[in-house]
């Protein structure tokens, strides 16, 4: 392991700790201020639960590639969640879209505001985040890169590559880009309607 290779993981470690410190202070203020517990917030918080799922599971790569090859029994475990987490991140960010969306015409989807659909909705997200990438992982797809000393989809595996991609990017950015394009167009056509611009940036 050369110099920069090492000052590269200790870069991601220094950030990941950093993220983990960051979550942990947003969700110490979300417990003591209870004023602080609205919709919106919920789910900011979800996407905080994503990061910090995301930075732990960063952390423990980071150390294993500083100590040791990272080739043990749980490498394949740590490049499916290190995907999977980053599938977490990106799909909340598409909730937090939706809701959006939903608050853009709040009489016709009082009940896509209220609280029991959208725990619905983050559920059914953690299930999806979850799930997407087991074809990949009892596939057995997710090998070890010895170049790079971490578990992940070879970029020579073209079905395993575009299938990541698609899931956790190119999926959820068509999705976040589509539904804030919608929720544009309606206030550039409804600029009067006082009532909408509150629920979208409550």
């Amino acid at each position: 392991m050369d110099f920069f290779e090492i000052l590269s993981y200790l870069f991601m470690l220094l950030y990941s700790l950093f993220g983990i410190g960051c979550a942990l202070i947003f969700i110490s203020v979300l417990i003591i201020y209870c004023q602080c517990r609205t919709m919106t917030i919920f789910l900011v918080f979800n996407s905080i639960i994503a990061g910090f799922i995301v930075n732990i599971v960063c952390v423990c790569q980071v150390m294993y590639q500083l100590t040791s090859d990272g080739n043990d029994k749980l490498c394949v475990l740590r490049g499916f969640l290190i995907e999977s987490g980053c599938g977490l991140l990106y799909h909340t960010f598409c909730v937090q879209a939706f809701y959006r969306l939903f608050s853009t015409r709040p009489k016709r989807r009082e009940y896509l505001q209220s609280k029991c659909s959208i725990i619905f909705i983050v559920l059914l997200q953690w299930l999806i985040s979850f799930t997407f990438g087991l074809p990949v992982l009892i596939g057995d797809r997710i090998k070890f890169q010895m170049d790079y000393r971490i578990c992940q989809i070879s970029m020579h595996d073209l079905y395993g590559f575009i299938y990541f991609s698609i899931w956790i990017y190119i999926f959820p950015l068509i999705i976040i880009i589509g539904i804030y394009i919608r929720v544009l167009i309606y206030i550039k056509q409804n600029p009067y309607c006082l009532v909408i611009h509150q629920n979208i940036f409550q």
